[in-house]
């Protein structure tokens, strides 16, 4: 700086800097002609530094101008703050305001007025923070706000502002109390930023996170479904309310007849029964062939409608999504909207999302499908096994068999044809589901009809469509009257033997898996062996039938042989018979048992044939010698007859007859229960007879004398349990 003294004899142009001489020279010009006082501000750059300057050019009396100059750099470098401050408050997205205590406007930005729909910042100022809330938001929100500022001097938290229009939206509002010096709160300084986008993205996340869990929930619920049909209704239900739809469907892929079949349709009107999609055809048909969602905005205006089905789906905003498992199709989602209302992304997202659970579900219950039907189907063999084995009984066996292929195969009805070779016939025998009886008078030649030519050819006859074929049916009209549509023959062939035909008929088409085609040969594998086994069982039967009548022919004859030998005994052994048995029966022997007893009555003197006819027929007593011969007969019977299996169980009355229950008999001395009960038995009708009859040595008895000796020699020669049922019987006679 320059001492004052050294300006005081220096004019102006001297002292002031050439750069701004000439402007100085200019305002104190015009502040002697026009009288008042000039200023203007100028930079000087001193020592190095910019620094600046205000001057005042105040004119006086006699031409003369007072000159004050100040220093103002401080002052223009504050106002260079204020106006950097300003800017990033005018540019800031935020809103921005100051009131005072009771609320009025001193400031806001232009942000705080756009954000509330104001023209200019200007139209705000003085008015009261009320004007952006209403009553509700002043109350819970705002009044709470502020205490909370004017206790802690700051706060920060969600508060909802109205706009000039009315509309609410959400803001973040960050608040302090601006202080005097002596810390005393004169005004509110707040930033308000409008937070409805980040709103809408925590809705939209809380949403999705909502929906997630929607899914979960719903995918559980559907993998716990393992009822294949109530599941896909299921599925199509929730897909349907999850983008609240107004229909829905879904078609479940045939792989073996590679169609989409319409399992489930909900919200218009009934779909054609059997409704069935070819790959491409449609909406479902597309999904199928691109294996992608397909969005369509409207149904009847795009170009790859099904033209059937326009009446059912008209001009609906349409989705499809493939519901895929392990890269394979399982089938065709369909939901289905009005036209103003078009499914969005989020949506499409969501259905997406859901079709992958309903995958694992309707896997799921495939599996569960096929195992449950897997554990039937052995069960059925099972118990066709069990049936097989204990039965004998062809039409018990065969009616258990038809039961069981009837629900396994879920067939509409099924007949059994046998096979009659002497006749080169098959004839019903029986069978289940028809509506009359009419089929069970079948009765066709080799190579007749249907079932003819499958027992000829010895081939599996499938015909899906008897509409087309019913001509070749000998039963044509009664094919009609059933309404079958679809039919089955299966030749029943047993070690390489025809023993019949299997026909199996459906009342609606049947395009059968290939397991069960393999299950009806299994069942028809079985009972092809029930028939064989059972026929083998009655040929034998028949033959052991015939043995037996054989056996009991040739005993009847050794009976009546000895009979002729010994005419003494003529019509004995036929006599006898009769009550034994009816003794035996009494008495509660086993019926197994008692054709036994009948043979060892016939044959009770079988052993009589090695006896000499000297002793045998001796009209006079026989002396000891004899006597011992003759004791030896039950010896000669037992000797015939043990080396005959089917006689064996017979030689107890042959044997032992001639024993005694006191032990006094012969030919082995038994006692009591020794004794085996036949022979206790034919003992006592044995003398009964005897005593009755007239033999050389004595005359018949009558009836009453030969009783009495009966109860006389109870106890003694005879078992007394025996000698009371026989007295029972003969009292009822």
């Amino acid at each position: 700086y320059v001492p004052a003294e050294e300006f005081m004899v220096q004019k102006v142009k001297e002292i002031m800097p050439p750069e701004i001489a000439a402007a100085t020279m200019e305002n104190i010009q015009r502040a002697l002609e026009s009288g008042e006082q000039q200023r203007y501000e100028y930079p000087l750059s001193m020592d190095g530094e910019q620094r600046y300057f205000e001057a005042r050019f105040i004119p006086r009396e006699k031409n003369e101008v007072t000159a004050i100059v100040r220093d103002i750099t401080k002052r223009k470098q504050a106002d260079k703050k204020v106006q950097f401050l300003s800017s990033v408050v005018e540019q800031s997205a935020d809103g921005m305001a100051i009131a005072d205590l009771e609320g009025n406007l001193l400031f806001v930005n232009n942000a705080w007025a756009n954000m509330h729909s104001y023209d200019k910042a200007a139209e705000l100022l003085g008015k009261h923070l009320s004007i952006f809330h209403n009553e509700d938001q002043l109350m819970n929100e705002v009044e709470p706000f502020i205490r909370k500022v004017m206790e802690k001097g700051f706060n920060k938290g969600e508060i909802g502002h109205i706009r000039k229009d009315g509309t609410v939206f959400p803001t973040q509002m960050t608040t302090v109390a601006l202080k005097d010096e002596n810390g005393n709160p004169i005004a509110l300084s707040a930033i308000a930023t409008d937070i409805t986008e980040r709103k809408k993205t925590e809705e939209e996340i809380a949403q999705r996170s909502n929906q997630i869990i929607a899914l979960r929930e719903l995918g559980l619920n559907m993998v716990s479904e393992l009822d294949l049909d109530e599941l896909l209704e299921d599925v199509v239900f929730h897909a349907v309310d999850l983008v609240n739809g107004i229909g829905g469907s879904f078609s479940v892929l045939d792989t073996e007849c590679q169609v989409l079949k319409m399992a489930v349709h909900i919200g218009f009107e009934s779909f054609p029964e059997d409704t069935t999609i070819k790959r491409g055809e449609g909406l479902s048909g597309q999904v199928w062939a691109k294996r992608e969602m397909i969005l369509i905005e409207d149904y009847e205006a795009w170009e790859g409608h099904a033209p059937q089905w326009v009446d059912h789906i008209g001009h609906y905003a349409s989705i499809g999504i493939p519901v895929m498992w392990g890269g394979e199709i399982l089938g065709a989602l369909g939901i289905f909207q009005e036209s103003d209302k078009p499914f969005s992304e989020e949506d499409a997202w969501l259905l997406e999302m859901f079709a992958n659970q309903a995958a694992v579900a309707i896997y799921n219950a495939n599996l569960f499908d096929f195992a449950e039907r897997r554990l039937k189907r052995l069960q059925a063999l099972r118990e066709i096994d069990q049936v097989i084995s204990g039965s004998l009984d062809l039409g018990i066996t065969l009616n258990v068999f038809v039961d069981r292929l009837v629900k396994n195969l879920e067939a509409d009805a099924v007949a059994i044809l046998l096979y009659h070779s002497a006749l080169q016939t098959l004839e019903y025998v029986t069978g289940s589901g028809f509506r009359s009886n009419a089929f069970s008078h079948t009765q066709l030649r080799i190579g007749e009809g249907q079932a003819g030519r499958a027992a000829l050819e010895r081939q599996i006859i499938h015909i899906p469509d008897l509409n087309l074929d019913a001509v070749k049916f000998v039963q044509a009209k009664l094919i009609h009257q059933e309404k079958f549509v679809a039919y089955f023959g299966v030749p029943l062939i047993a070690k390489g033997e025809l023993v019949g035909v299997l026909e199996v008929f459906h009342r609606s088409p049947l395009d059968p898996l290939p397991e069960w085609i393999d299950f009806l040969k299994t069942l028809a594998g079985q009972a092809a062996i029930a028939i064989d086994r059972l026929n083998l069982f009655n040929g034998l039967e028949r033959t052991n039938m015939e043995l037996i009548r054989a056996y009991n022919e040739v005993i009847e004859g050794w009976s009546r042989a000895l009979e002729i030998r010994d005419h003494k005994t003529e019509g004995h052994s036929r006599r006898v018979e009769e009550l034994t048995l009816a003794i035996a029966r009494k008495m509660g022997i086993e019926k197994g048992k008692l054709a036994h007893i009948r043979q060892g009555a016939l044959l009770h003197d079988i052993g009589k044939i090695g006896i000499p006819d000297s002793i045998l027929n001796k009209p006079g007593k026989l002396t000891e010698e004899e006597w011992e011969v003759m004791k030896k007969h039950p010896i000669y019977a037992y000797e015939m007859l043990y080396p005959i299996d089917y006689l064996r169980p017979a030689l107890d009355i042959p044997r032992y007859h001639h024993e005694r229950w006191d032990g006094g008999g012969y030919p082995e001395g038994l006692k009591g229960k020794e004794i085996p009960l036949a022979a206790r038995i034919f003992a006592v009708v044995d003398v009964w007879d005897a005593l009755r009859s007239d033999r050389p040595y004595h005359k018949a008895w009558p009836d009453e004398k030969a009783l009495e000796y009966i109860k006389e020699e109870s106890g003694k020669h005879f078992d007394p349990r025996v000698v009371e049922v026989f007295l029972e019987i003969l009292g009822g006679e």
